[in-house]
């Protein structure tokens, strides 16, 4: 028998169909290949959430699997199904909105910090129980000045000025000072000349790093000059860019502070004093979260601290380290996960997360989500199946226990931070609510029947 010989529009037509065939395998190889590097890649750097993810995907393949093969005993229809996909609808809608936020808004920052009270809060401090603390930096000494109501003006700017000429002679690698220079003294240009002196000293400048004062207004930043400034340390000078960073941390929902940002409103010119701080002291370039906020640990035993007298024994302790001065006022102690706490030692404890590169990564909120539903999924099945209450309790229990444990797990090995409060709260709370349904459904069959 001849075939037919194909028409020219027909080969065309197979010619088409043949290249498309190719591109579409080059395309779907190459969104693969990026798939996997970005799966192994995520599994390098935190292989905890990875690991939990590739579980709970299994398992959620294994029930979709289930579900085809037409395998009734891990089914759920009916009441059932509509009522746990409206319930996994609902809790995560509360998990990742801003529904239960009553916290104060960080601008800039809106999808970087928790979106509910139960993210970062008392709940779930537990977390730095595991966590890995590194040992303090070498090259960073906290000075701490004693505040007094009876010390002038004057007096305090003099101080400070001793303190820059007494750093630069000794060797010191620089200075920040955690306050405000606000209002004009008899001696600015003492100090002005001693800071201009510290960033032209050769063969290596010595940088003077203070903070300033801003405000947001409606998403806006204005940073602050108060009247009397010292020009050398004013934001409206010349060099003001170069010198201040800003001094705010992220106070949570219940007045602690874990966090600090970075840059304010996420603006990458407005950095803050310990980003300047760690750039000055980082030879390679600067490693940061990608999301601009520091959710820094304490090192594993305390900084090394000093105050004037001292230093005056012993000058030498400056050789070669940064200081960070702050003063012991109680008006600025802050609630932490770790206790009361100075400013500047906060201030201390982010630079040295930046300087080692080790700071609490939180996982996205789909990880949660795949939680939750994975655990409400479960919990549904065994009512379906009318398994006692008491059996269901010690799966909760179970599942409770194992989720506390994956959490732990990831923060000791690479300090990453699982919410397990909702999906914790979620197994508990479907608990008695499938019991108070299914009763209701039990007795109105029984009714039925009756009748």
């Amino acid at each position: 028998m001849v075939k037919k010989p194909r028409s020219r529009p027909e080969e065309v037509q197979e010619k088409g169909r043949k290249v498309l065939r190719e591109k579409s395998g080059e395309i779907i190889g190459t969104i693969a290949t990026l798939g996997l590097v970005h799966i192994l890649q995520e599994f390098i750097e935190r292989p905890w959430p990875v690991l939990l993810c590739t579980i709970l995907g299994g398992c959620l393949a294994w029930w979709a699997w289930q579900n085809a093969t037409r395998y009734s005993r891990f089914v759920i229809k009916g009441w059932v199904w509509a009522f746990l996909l409206s319930y996994i609808f609902l809790f995560s809608f509360m998990a990742t909105s801003d529904l239960l936020s009553w916290q104060r808004v960080l601008v800039g920052y809106e999808d970087a910090i928790p979106r509910n009270w139960l993210g970062l809060s008392r709940i779930g401090d537990w977390h730095y129980w595991f966590a890995q603390q590194a040992p303090p930096p070498q090259d960073l000494l906290v000075v701490k000045l004693p505040e007094s109501q009876s010390q002038s003006l004057e007096e305090a700017r003099f101080q400070l000025t001793w303190l820059i000429e007494f750093a630069r002679r000794n060797g010191a690698l620089g200075i920040a000072f955690d306050f405000y220079f606000d209002n004009a003294s008899g001696i600015d240009s003492l100090l002005c000349d001693e800071v201009e002196k510290a960033w032209n000293q050769a063969p290596k400048p010595v940088p003077i790093l203070a903070g300033y004062r801003h405000q947001v207004d409606n998403g806006r930043v204005d940073v602050l000059a108060a009247p009397g400034t010292p020009e050398c340390l004013s934001p409206t000078s010349a060099v003001g860019d170069k010198r201040l960073g800003h001094l705010a941390v992220y106070v949570e929902s219940d007045g602690r502070v874990r966090s600090a940002p970075l840059y304010l409103a996420g603006r990458s010119d407005l950095k803050s004093l310990d980003y300047k701080i760690a750039e000055a002291l980082m030879v390679a370039k600067l490693r940061i979260p990608e999301n601009g906020l520091v959710q820094f640990l304490e090192p594993r035993s305390v900084f090394f601290t000093a105050g004037r007298e001292s230093l005056e024994k012993n000058p030498s302790q400056v050789g070669h380290k940064f200081l960070l001065v702050g003063r012991e006022s109680g008006r600025d102690m802050f609630l932490t996960p770790f206790g009361k706490r100075l400013g500047v030692m906060i201030h201390a404890d982010v630079v040295q997360a930046l300087r080692n590169g080790r700071w609490v990564q939180a996982v996205s909120w789909w990880w949660e989500e795949v939680m939750i539903f994975a655990y409400c999924y479960l919990i549904a099945v065994l009512f379906v199946q009318r398994v006692p209450v008491r059996r269901t309790l010690w799966v909760a229990i179970g599942l409770t226990v194992m989720t506390v444990g994956i959490g732990a797990v990831a923060m000791w090995t690479s300090l990453t931070w699982i919410d397990v409060a909702y999906p914790v709260a979620a197994v508990w709370l479907l608990i008695p609510l499938l019991t108070l349904m299914s009763n209701r459904v039990l007795r109105s069959e029984a009714a039925s029947c009756l009748k």
